[in-house]
């Protein structure tokens, strides 16, 4: 992103310019966070089942890395708080659309997905050592997070946010 601005049909965005902050909206999805210590870049990615179902994550670093020439395996994630593997629960067209380890089983061809375990793993595979997931579940914490799973319509967004400060020396 080299403007301020709306961007209401994506949901990645990535910056290298200080004091421009990038902000996304999420209910039950991750905020996942990049950031690039060594050419100073950052990424913020609203990532439900169907971004990371394809690899919104990966795409999202990757374009960090030919934008900003931003080493992969240097960068530092965050996994925000999301609906946890004990309240997802998804259906056989998701069930189909990720490795069945991620997944316990319910009656009536129901499941639960640990869609934190999935983005873990994704950043893993990139060669991301430095992660951290905030173990909080949106769906369970009904008096700190918004859950759309929870609430439906009633239901607000919080907000993820993320900004390079420019530090003068």
């Amino acid at each position: 992103m080299k403007k301020a601005g709306v961007y209401p049909e994506c949901d990645a965005l990535i910056t290298n310019i200080p004091d421009l902050p990038l902000v996304i909206s999420v209910a039950d999805c991750a905020c996942v966070y990049l950031y690039d210590p060594e050419e100073k870049a950052i990424g913020l990615i609203h990532s439900g089942w169907r971004g990371t179902q394809k690899k919104i994550v990966t795409k999202t670093a990757q374009l960090m890395q030919v934008e900003f020439n931003s080493p992969i395996q240097s960068m530092v994630a965050v996994i925000s708080p999301c609906i946890s593997k004990d309240f997802f629960e998804v259906g056989l067209d998701v069930y189909d659309q990720f490795p069945n380890q991620y997944f316990t089983s319910l009656p009536n061809q129901k499941f639960l997905l640990d869609l934190k375990s999935v983005i873990y793993d994704e950043l893993k595979s990139l060669g991301i050592e430095q992660i951290f997931i905030d173990p909080a579940c949106t769906f369970a914490s009904a008096d700190k997070y918004y859950s759309y799973r929870r609430d439906r319509q009633l239901s607000g967004r919080m907000m993820g946010l993320m900004m390079l400060k420019n530090f003068v020396d």
